[in-house]
């Protein structure tokens, strides 16, 4: 449960202004559920969990890893909200064109 608040807590910190998680439920509770699984994998430095559940997001791992990182989960998660994220991403500063 720790882990869900952290990942909702960072997802909520990101949201651009004016947008609030209740406007985006769905998204926000399957993104966020989505961060909190990679920040258990990399806590745990395991490349592997059998399951986990958070909300209505359910998520099972192959024995083999089935390709589930933190890292890709991580870029998941921030792909599904990426429309009602701040930009925090890459910009030129001082470029005369």
């Amino acid at each position: 449960m720790t882990l869900c608040r952290a990942a909702a807590g960072e997802l909520k910190r990101r949201l651009r202004e004016g947008v609030s998680p209740r406007e985006i439920k769905e998204l926000f509770v399957t993104a966020a559920g989505m961060l909190a699984l990679s920040m258990y994998i990399a806590a745990e430095d395991r490349p592997l969990v059998s399951s986990f559940r958070a909300g209505n997001l359910a998520v099972g791992c192959r024995a083999d890893g089935g390709g589930a990182t933190a890292a890709s989960l991580r870029r998941q998660a921030e792909d599904l909200l990426a429309a009602y994220l701040r930009d925090e991403g890459f910009a030129f500063l001082g470029v005369r064109g």
